[in-house]
């Protein structure tokens, strides 16, 4: 299980998931759940697509 974050930062709304490190932002709080997926989407597929996703996840405690 993941955990997606998002917390209002002074003129912006920050996102991140902090098991894999992945951060982003909004100007709206729905923008930022939607930036932080699709950044954690894409973050994972470029694992797969290198061949990595199984290591990396281990190495994070994550289980797939």
């Amino acid at each position: 299980m993941l955990t997606l974050r998002v917390d209002y930062d002074e003129d912006a709304w920050v996102s991140q998931c902090p098991e894999l490190g992945v951060v982003s932002q909004g100007d709206t709080f729905q923008e930022a759940v939607f930036n932080i997926v699709e950044a954690t989407y894409l973050y994972l597929e470029t694992l797969k697509d290198a061949g990595e996703l199984k290591q990396t996840l281990a190495e994070k405690g994550i289980r797939p």
